[in-house]
């Protein structure tokens, strides 16, 4: 077992006192990356109803996320690293605000639908993990854990918050006025904080002009990184682990209603999912530096197994379906927030965004698979349990990479940087 790094007494309370409101905007700023497809499940019964479209149309605009992520997602990487994070997350906060609200334009038309989606994906990549974490892992070392995970949380936070206020939206205005409220609310709280608030340490040197002062981060550079095993175990293991956590997500407010649950009952216990992402998130960063991360990200992936077992058997009472979907909200948080800490562990901030744009486009991509298989199985077969039978094996797989992954800190990478 890989000794643990130690920091001097007090040096985390030192960092937040110092840059907590980086925490919190991009916290906030993360927490809108989620919005579109976390109340996409709310959506889905109004864009039937409207327009006679299958769940595997509806959703299959994640797909298209998907895709766009994993080409663009290395290339904003590469900007980030080279011009800061500020700068791109104004941006695409300003752009993806917008795209938000032309959702409110669908006609009925698939190809509009899709259109919509692709410039949807387009805008949302400069506000994407590696925007948000970038600044945060430059300015925090020993608080790094807590830091990640409050700033990842923001996901969580828009799991709590999406489903509830676009089914609320949605019955009291009709679902083309929920899509502009949610983007302008979003859009205006978000760029005030960013503007405010958001910046990276290499932000703050170019704001005083001492870019000529400034020494290179440590760590792999991308062509080094490919050449690691730990990149393909990392990229397949967060794969793994989170493919069917996000399907669940997009699909557990009509998955709810086919148990009897009301729209609202629905929603409201689809907020657990989002409280308690952000629950796995805490307890991770509140391990990392006490056991190997590696060993936290596999205990806490495995734990969602549980919750796809609890909704698959039949009959389960409103208490139970809660304790399902906590479950699978811890190992959804856990696995966001392990990725990104992972990815700072194993190959240092040189380029951190760059290699975060690689290793987390498996991320992205569970982001429009997911949910895209979920509403494929719906149609074909007319229920989820298959969807929910495949997270089991696949949770195991994951765990299984994160042992595998071993555990190098900060210390061995950067002696093993130095030596090559």
């Amino acid at each position: 077992m890989a000794a643990q790094t130690r920091f001097p007494a007090g040096a985390a309370a030192a960092e937040w006192r110092a840059h907590w409101t980086v925490v919190l905007a991009a916290m906030l700023g993360y927490s809108a990356v989620g919005m579109g497809i976390y109340s996409l499940g709310a959506f889905v019964e109004p864009l039937h109803k409207a327009f006679g479209w299958n769940r595997t149309l509806i959703t299959s605009g994640t797909m298209v996320f998907a895709i766009t992520s994993v080409v663009c997602q290395p290339l904003v990487g590469r900007l980030i690293d080279r011009v800061g994070p500020r700068r791109i997350a104004l941006c695409g906060v300003t752009l993806t605000s917008i795209s938000l609200a032309l959702f409110a334009t669908a006609n009925g038309s698939a190809a509009g639908w899709l259109l919509l989606w692709l410039v949807y994906s387009l805008c949302i990549q400069l506000m994407m993990t590696s925007t948000w974490s970038s600044a945060v892992v430059s300015q925090f070392e020993a608080g790094r854990g807590f830091a990640l995970a409050f700033t990842l949380g923001g996901s969580a936070l828009s799991a709590v918050i999406a489903p509830s206020a676009a089914a609320w939206l949605i019955d009291a205005f009709g679902w083309r006025a929920a899509y502009i409220a949610i983007a302008l609310a979003v859009g205006a709280i978000v760029f005030l904080t960013t503007w405010l608030f958001f910046y990276s340490r290499s932000d703050r040197r170019r704001s005083t002009g001492g870019d000529a002062d400034v020494e290179p981060a440590s760590g792999s550079t991308l062509a080094e990184a490919f050449r690691m095993p730990a990149f393909y175990k990392l990229s397949i293991g967060i794969f793994a682990g989170y493919l069917m956590t996000i399907a669940v997500l997009v699909h557990l407010v009509p998955m709810l209603e086919r148990t009897g649950l009301t729209v609202k009952v629905a929603a409201a216990v689809t907020a657990l999912l989002g409280i308690f992402s952000f629950l796995g998130k805490l307890i991770c960063g509140s391990l990392v530096n006490r056991f190997p991360p590696n060993l936290v990200a596999a205990a806490m992936i495995a734990v969602p197994i549980a919750g796809y077992l609890i909704l698959m058997a039949p009959g389960q009472p409103l208490l139970m379906l809660a304790v399902g979907v906590a479950a699978i909200g811890i190992g959804n948080g856990s696995s966001t927030k392990m990725a990104y800490y992972l990815i700072a562990r194993h190959f240092g901030l040189r380029s951190y965004a760059t290699i975060a744009g690689f290793v987390g486009a498996s991320h992205t991509i569970c982001g429009g698979l997911g949910p895209l298989i979920g509403g494929l199985m719906f149609d074909r077969f007319g229920d989820y349990r298959l969807m929910l039978l495949l997270g089991v094996p696949l949770s195991i797989l994951s765990s299984i990479l994160m042992i595998w992954l071993g555990d190098r800190g900060p210390r061995e990478a950067e002696a093993r940087q130095g030596g090559s």
